[in-house]
């Protein structure tokens, strides 16, 4: 089996993935400049004399302060407790995610990593428990992981010791846990 170059060099060493920051600074960035251009628009179309300072108003500038207060300033104080911790460790027991027990391998049916524009999220499917109706998977948010979904999902097969399989490695795929294709 071939090791990919971004795993450690022992598979009895977890690999630790932690937040990236570029990718936090840039999503911070970009919404507070979202948030801080619609307040200026706002006020600028008042000072010019084009709006009036009525209900509408009050309720446009609400709107962007409450991008800020709500989404960028919860958002960067959350991530920034915890960019010292890894948000995803992969060993050869399973996975663990940051807050939440861990998954061993047999317990896991299968997994993805869905991507689009808008968000980015590793899926994990689990196997039914008896006495369940119910097994939802665990979707886990990942568009600010300092890993890829080929990563992610090729560390998944190295750690539990199987064949590399490239057909599952797409971003958007589904990749069952079981030994062979």
């Amino acid at each position: 089996m071939t090791k990919p170059s971004f795993l450690p060099d022992s598979p009895d060493t977890p690999l630790k993935i932690y937040y990236s920051v570029p990718k936090l600074l840039v999503w911070d960035t970009l919404l507070t400049l979202f948030a801080l251009l619609w307040i200026g628009g706002i006020v600028n179309l008042v000072l010019k004399g084009q709006r009036r300072i009525d209900g509408d108003f009050w309720l446009m500038v609400g709107f962007g302060v409450a991008v800020l207060v709500i989404l960028v300033l919860p958002f960067t104080v959350i991530v920034l407790r915890g960019l010292a911790r890894p948000v995803l460790t992969i060993s050869r027991e399973g996975l663990s995610f940051a807050g939440r027990p861990l998954i061993p391998w047999p317990q896991i049916e299968g997994t993805s990593w869905k991507d689009n524009i808008v968000s980015s999220a590793i899926h994990v499917k689990l196997r039914p428990t008896e006495g369940k109706r119910l097994n939802l998977p665990l979707v886990v948010h990942s568009r600010f992981f300092k890993c890829s979904g080929e990563q992610y999902l090729r560390s998944c097969d190295f750690y539990r010791g199987v064949e590399i399989r490239p057909q599952y490695y797409k971003v958007n795929s589904y990749m069952p846990m079981e030994s062979s294709d």
